[in-house]
């Protein structure tokens, strides 16, 4: 009994050497079905263990068939870790068979040139990953998929003409990560995302062109592709990563498609030669340092609907001014510190909070304007102006509210406190009333205005409401007008302008629906 099970293993180890895996003019073979066979490494020179490997050497020919004893096999793959770590092979002459060429299969080899057949469907994840002497490659128009880090690290690599095939599918994350010659790519419709570092450090990287398809970038995709001077980002795009060009510093514009609600954080940092961004209307959220340093960006348009300006968003940025609109409410910390050049500030939310030095160190800042009608309803930190001359810059406030602003905590600290210019400059109210300014509240508001006016007859009143084009959307008497369904109304801005007969009182206030 013994005794047969001993014949059983060794027939069972005979099997698999004459059948699954042998040697043909020096060059060792795996079994893949009856009929195929995949090119392997010698058994026992362990490639998986990362060192040096000598049993293939010099220049490789594989041919389109190979034979055990008398078998004939068709070579239809190169199979894991095949010369993965071989430091002596220089090129490899693939036949046209190859389908397939999988994991580390010249995982940080020695190799200069390599032909990938017509035939080949798939590179498989680290194929080519570290071949730091690996210098023009053509990929065939049949591959379907480029794995994950498939030439990762492949420092002098060019691609023959720099277009993907039309049949492509997928390409992992990190697949020409470093790949420092690359000079172009047109990556081809089909292609729905781009992973996280897919392109980042290709130092060289000019042009890129986008498929329609595209729906995502991932982080830091495009991060350091510091020669990279336009790109546009196709209309379905609807997610950024964080990072994605990060250090573009040759990038001069770019449009940001409708749909995108979130700039992530240091999307565009470090892109010195920034000067030109669209932001969609749908946007929502510019995040943390995402346009740091962006030192040629002079003007940008923050659209409606934007909520937060994360922390150092536009720090050390070539803004001239800037005008954040009602729906803002949150400036973080250190958001425009550091902006030599900001003049401008127009901020036209009625509640903000403005955090820890975010106006910190502007020469340049001259004026600074504010919608809300009492300081209270900003929540402002103490240094938020640190070393940015404010004792010669000019506040300008909501009509009649100067006198507030100027017994307030560091806003009386500018040198000058003024009302808008569509303030009257000089009013005259009833006997026995008082200079309470009229008050529209809840602002923003969803369902209901109110307005109330101390020491005034509300009878006396007409309230008129009108849009943005200056087109009069209500009108309003009487204590009629003190209580204002708005469910009506479309989202956005309005002004209310508060007036009365025979009285010698006006005021417009701002207004917000949403």
């Amino acid at each position: 009994m013994k005794k047969t099970f001993i014949l059983f293993l060794l027939s069972a180890v005979y099997s698999v050497h004459a059948f699954a895996y042998f040697e043909y003019n020096g060059i060792y073979y795996w079994e893949s079905s009856e009929t195929t066979v995949k090119v392997t490494y010698k058994l026992g020179a362990a490639p998986f263990s990362g060192e040096r490997n000598h049993y293939y050497s010099g220049d490789i020919v594989i041919p389109e068939t190979v034979y055990d004893g008398e078998k004939a096999y068709t070579v239809t793959g190169v199979g894991d870790h095949a010369f993965a770590y071989t430091e002596n092979v220089t090129s490899v002459v693939l036949p046209e068979s190859i389908e397939h060429i999988e994991y580390f299969a010249f995982r940080s080899s020695a190799l200069t040139s390599v032909n990938i057949p017509s035939s080949v469907k798939t590179l498989g994840n680290s194929a080519f990953q570290q071949c730091a002497n690996l210098y023009l490659i053509s990929l065939p128009e049949a591959l379907e998929s480029i794995g994950s880090y498939c030439f990762f690290d492949c420092a002098i690599l060019k691609l023959s003409n720099g277009v993907l095939s039309s049949a492509l599918k997928s390409i992992g994350v990190y697949a020409f990560y470093g790949c420092k010659e690359l000079e172009q790519i047109v990556i081809p419709e089909g292609i729905t995302s781009i992973g996280e570092l897919t392109f980042s450090g290709c130092s060289k990287l000019t042009s890129v062109s986008l498929p329609g398809t595209l729906k995502s970038i991932g982080e830091q995709a495009f991060v350091f592709c510091t020669d990279l001077t336009e790109i546009f980002i196709p209309p379905q795009v609807n997610s950024i990563g964080k990072l994605a060009f990060r250090y573009c510093t040759k990038l001069t514009s770019v449009e940001i498609p409708e749909g995108i609600t979130s700039i992530q954080n240091n999307t565009f940092e470090g892109c010195s030669n920034l000067s030109s961004v669209i932001l969609p209307s749908t946007l929502d959220t510019i995040g943390q340092d995402a346009f740091r340093t962006t030192t040629a960006l002079q003007t940008i348009t923050i659209p409606y609907g934007v909520q937060s300006i994360g922390q150092m968003a536009f720090y050390r940025s070539g803004l001239k001014s800037v005008v954040l609109p009602e729906t803002v409410v949150e400036i973080a910390r250190l958001s425009f510190a550091e902006c030599a050049s900001l003049a401008s500030v127009d901020i036209q939310a009625p509640v903000v909070s403005i955090g820890e030095h975010a106006f910190w160190k502007n020469p340049s800042l001259d004026q600074f304007s504010l919608a809300s009608q009492s300081p209270g309803n900003i929540t402002l930190a103490s240094n938020a102006f640190s070393d940015s001359p404010i004792s010669t810059a000019t506040l300008w406030v909501p009509c009649f509210t100067n006198s507030l602003y100027a017994s307030a905590t560091t806003w009386r600290s500018f040198g000058s406190i003024q009302n808008k210019s569509d303030c009257e400059t000089t009013t005259t109210f009833p006997v026995n009333s008082t200079t309470q300014t009229p008050l529209v509240y809840p602002n923003p508001a969803t369902t209901t205005v109110n307005l109330h006016i101390e020491g005034v007859d509300l009878n006396l009143l007409t309230v008129t409401i009108t849009d943005m084009q200056g087109r009069i959307v209500a009108k309003l008497k009487g204590k009629d007008a003190t209580s204002i369904d708005v469910t009506h109304y479309t989202k956005g801005v309005y002004f209310v302008r508060v007036s009365g007969e025979n009285l010698f009182f006006e005021q417009t206030e701002k207004l917000i629906i949403m």
